[in-house]
Parts: structure tokens; sequence; C-alpha cells
């Protein structure tokens, strides 16, 4: 978890999240529990924070453009605008040059799948489950970097 780890990198950790019991919560100096989009809330969290990320890509873009206003945004919202349509994410990698990835991408999502439908009967360690996941889309940059060289 994000939180916890900055934590242990010596970090304080502010949290904005609507959920009362976030699991993150229980690792931040501060939780600001309200939505993504509430205003008092946000200017808060940027007014207490030198840097702001996210752990998922469906924090509004208004959210984190109002952010990027008052902090360092990472990613940042025109990223997160990307990354929210699965159409457009994959036009937009396949225009910077990465063609392969989005087969790669389908591979990760696959073995997940696999992995939690063999999870009663088959355990994959975790650090294997990421190498395989590093794997999968290494290979698939590389391959698109050498594609896209070949054309």
């Amino acid at each position: 978890m994000f939180a916890y780890a900055a934590r242990v990198m010596g970090y304080h950790v502010v949290v904005l999240d609507p959920d009362p019991h976030s699991p993150a919560a229980r690792f931040a100096d501060a939780h600001l529990c309200a939505g993504y989009d509430d205003q008092t809330a946000l200017l808060e969290l940027g007014k207490r924070c030198a840097a702001i990320t996210t752990e998922f890509e469906n924090v509004p873009t208004r959210s984190l453009e109002l952010l990027a206003t008052l902090s360092t945004v990472r990613p940042g919202a025109v990223a997160v605008a990307i990354a929210q349509d699965r159409i457009t994410e994959k036009s937009y990698l396949a225009g910077q040059g990465f063609p392969v990835l989005k087969y790669g991408l389908a591979m990760v999502l696959a073995f997940i799948g696999t992995k939690m439908l063999i999870v009663d009967f088959v355990k994959i360690p975790i650090a294997v489950a990421l190498g395989v996941v590093a794997l999968i889309l290494t290979t698939s940059i590389i391959l698109s970097v050498w594609k896209t060289r070949l054309q």
C-alpha cells in the first residue's frame, strides 16, 4: 500500500477518501473524509501537502487540476484523463510509439484473472506475480520500440 510505504520512508501522509474506514487512512497522519470533488477538502489537501498523487485513475480530473494550482501533482490531470478512457489510453500509447503495449496489457489482465481463478489451488507468491507482470510489460515495451524503429 502506497500510504504505508510512504510512512516507512519517513513521509507525512494525508489521505483524501470519502470512506470513513479507508484502508489508507490507517497509515496516514491525517484523513480528510470527503469526496474527491469536495472543494474545501481539496483546498486543505493542497495546503498541507508538498506533493500529491493518486493510487487509481478514477479521481475527477477537475480535482487534480485544482490541486495542481496548489502543489505538485503526479500523475497530472491530462495523464489521468487519458487513463480514464481505455480506448483513448490505447490510442495514445500506440501514437507514442508503443503499438505492442496493448497486447502486453491484455496479457497482464489475463495473467491476473487466471491468478485470481486458481488462487484456491495454486499459490503464486507476490514477488513471482510482480516479476511476471514486469517481464510482460518490459517485453511489450522493448518489442514496441523495436517495431517502431523498423518502420
